[in-house]
């Protein structure tokens, strides 16, 4: 991971896993292993994965706050626009944080 960090842009890890400490847990991993790199983070609104708006929002700020710059959203186009408005929800909290 820290020969891939130098080389690359952003590591963009997807930000997979049962709960925000999860998410958590990935971030700590990569900075122990590559704590120069610049980080992103991958989210998917599977139903499998993110539950509701407030979860979706927990989990981005926990990324934004162990460093993310980033936030990329994928698989859009399987989303009903319910879970469309989780994405929106979220990045209007991520900047009410900041």
């Amino acid at each position: 991971m820290r020969k891939a960090a130098a080389t690359l842009d952003r590591v963009v890890p997807l930000a997979y896993g049962d709960s925000v400490g999860d998410v958590a847990y990935t971030f700590h991993a990569i900075k122990l292993v590559a704590p120069e790199a610049t980080l992103g983070a991958a989210f998917s609104l599977h139903h499998n994965q993110i539950q509701s708006a407030v979860e979706l929002a927990a989990r981005v700020k926990t990324a934004v706050d162990a460093g993310a710059q980033s936030i990329v959203y994928y698989n859009l186009g399987l989303l009903n626009n319910r879970r469309l408005n989780w994405i929106k929800q979220a990045n209007l909290a991520v900047e009410e944080w900041r």
